[in-house]
């Protein structure tokens, strides 16, 4: 009887260790701001996907760090699906073509010239999301 009963359980531990499987992967949406994305900082896993969606009201194309991934332009209202990896970079970034700012020659004549602050940046963290607080 007494191994009846362990062939049962060893039999029910391994149905219920199959029946769970892997964690399945998530998508997440990351918003492109006209000055921004929402959520700066999105908490991923290898496998997950961002889905980059253009609010910004202009074409845009994003790029991880050291050009290491790069999407196609992207015109206005439209998505961008990327599988997130073990190896890509933590930042990305998004310039904001036609941002300018003037700036005074040495012979004290203003010219427009492209703003640094035209780039816009997003984070990748691969660590668990910090739980919400309750006050």
């Amino acid at each position: 009887m007494l191994k009846n009963y362990r062939a049962r359980a060893a039999a029910l531990a391994a149905l219920i260790t199959c029946a769970t499987g892997p964690v399945a992967a998530e998508s997440y949406e990351v918003m492109i701001m006209e000055y921004g994305f929402f959520p700066e900082v999105s908490y991923v896993q290898e496998g997950d996907q961002l889905i980059f969606i253009n609010m910004s009201g202009l074409t845009r194309r994003i790029e991880g760090r050291d050009a290491v991934w790069v999407t196609p332009d992207m015109a206005d209202g439209t998505q961008f699906t990327l599988n997130v990896a073990a190896d890509m970079p933590d930042t990305f970034k998004s310039y904001v073509e036609g941002v300018e700012s003037e700036a005074t020659t040495e012979g004290g004549d203003t010219e427009a010239v492209d703003d640094p602050n035209g780039t816009i940046l997003g984070k990748l963290n691969y660590s668990a999301a910090p739980e919400l607080q309750n006050n």
